[in-house]
């Protein structure tokens, strides 16, 4: 599906996705029923009255729940699906901006300290299954080319360390983390949606810009990077 926010909308979305995950964000008119005690209203002395209460209460927040679950996976689905290209990485020559992000040690990264080598920084979050769905091939990347190229997984996650790194742990994954929870180094990079994956040469210029989801172990993307290592 097409989809494309501004970056001050995308900005804003994701925390609201991610709260929503976490089961954190309040439904809309939630306790706005109960008394200061936890009760239903006031009809205790009523108990027909109460159990009809209660079985409105029950069916205005299935109702509230049913409708932010829809809303929730269609805006995360929206963020996720990014806008497809048919085109395996659309040609771009863009100066890459400089930047300086933690990693999941805590370890200040530098860009400046890429110069020379081919880099693949692929923006994304955990709660995103489609940019998650790539990490496997992106290692795979890295392993064909240990010395010439650079991998990264930008994580946007807005907790960052807390919800990125308990992630990489479970699922087995080894690939190198930048953390971006502000999405500073996102927005410099004209990220609109994820995933999203950038290629730069060794010049530090982008080469290429992957927009949604990619086999970077498959013959495009080692094609590509080899071509961009023997320059």
């Amino acid at each position: 599906m097409d989809f494309e926010m501004s970056t001050g909308g995308f900005a804003a979305a994701i925390p609201l996705v991610e709260r929503v995950a976490r089961g954190e964000a309040p439904l809309a008119g939630e306790g706005s029923s109960r008394g200061r005690h936890g009760r239903v209203g006031g009809d205790v002395d009523n108990p027909a009255s109460a159990a009809a209460k209660s079985r409105h209460v029950t069916f205005s927040m299935v109702s509230r729940v049913a409708g932010l679950l829809v809303w929730f996976l269609s805006l995360s689905v929206a963020l996720c699906a990014a806008q497809d290209s048919a085109v395996f990485v659309l040609p771009e020559r863009t100066p890459a901006p400089s930047f300086t992000l933690p990693d999941l040690s805590g370890r200040s990264v530098s860009s400046v300290a890429f110069a020379g080598k081919v880099v693949v920084l692929s923006f994304g979050a955990t709660w995103c299954p489609t940019c998650t769905s790539e990490l496997q091939s992106l290692e795979n990347l890295q392993a064909r080319f240990p010395n010439d190229l650079l991998v990264y997984f930008v994580a946007l996650d807005g907790r960052g360390e807390r919800d990125v790194k308990p992630f990489m742990v479970k699922h087995g994954h080894r690939l190198p983390v930048l953390l971006d929870p502000q999405m500073a180094v996102a927005r410099e990079h004209g990220i609109r949606w994820v995933p999203v994956t950038l290629v730069i040469d060794r010049q530090g210029v982008v080469v290429g810009r992957a927009i949604g989801p990619r086999e970077w172990d498959a013959k495009e993307a080692i094609d590509l990077v080899r071509s961009l290592v023997s320059r």
